[in-house]
């Protein structure tokens, strides 16, 4: 795995094709910081910090939107790493399981979508998906029809090479009551079948605060 990482671009609100760009500058970092460790000598404690505690905590989003379940020992991305429009952001970094929520409400939406359409989950999924395909070195595998809580949405799997880096990469895209939610979630794609039932346990756990 590299040991360097791409600057992460400024994230613009209102935009979901570019707020997500900084999610692979962060797992190369993340990636890197794994390495390290091992590199460094302390085999038992990465081996030990790989296996999730059985312990799950309840993690409120930053704008009080939405809450997710985390292992216990899961912790926040590093803060010079933080995208400033997600609200929640959790790692086991030695699993290279990785999390991130982005909630935008649907009133700031108006002017790229018609947020009172039945269609507009669609719409705004396609802006998420689009954005990821064009920005990233990554390509779409699959999509199908996801609901999450009781929220209609759609969950995509993308796949591809990041700076050397083969991933997996999982977006679910959900309607809430006020506001569209992306609930990301990645890992190396050697690590697919292993950390994958994780994950999804994880992006299944959230659910809006109110």
């Amino acid at each position: 795995m590299s040991s360097h990482y791409a600057p992460a671009p400024a994230p613009k609100k209102n935009s979901s094709a570019k707020t997500i760009l900084i999610v692979l500058s962060v797992f190369g970092i993340m990636g890197f910081l794994g390495l390290a460790l091992l590199a460094g000598g302390v085999f038992y404690f990465v081996s030990q910090a790989r296996n999730d505690s059985d312990e799950l905590v309840l993690v409120n989003s930053t704008d009080r939107v939405s809450t997710i379940l985390l292992p216990s020992n899961w912790a926040q991305f590093p803060p010079s790493e933080r995208n400033a429009d997600a609200s929640i952001q959790y790692a086991n970094l030695f699993a290279e399981r990785y999390v991130m929520v982005i909630s935008e409400s649907k009133s700031d939406l108006n002017g790229l979508l018609d947020t009172s359409s039945s269609n507009a989950i669609s719409a705004y999924n396609e802006l998420v998906q689009d954005g990821l395909a064009a920005a990233l070195t990554i390509k779409r595998d699959s999509q199908t029809e996801a609901t999450i809580n009781g929220m209609p949405g759609f969950r995509c799997k993308l796949s591809g090479d990041v700076d050397g880096v083969d991933i997996v990469y999982w977006v679910s895209v959900v309607e809430g009551k006020n506001d569209f939610h992306q609930v990301h979630v990645w890992t190396t794609a050697a690590l697919e079948t292993k950390n994958k039932p994780i994950l999804f346990n994880v992006a299944n756990s959230f659910k809006e605060a109110f």
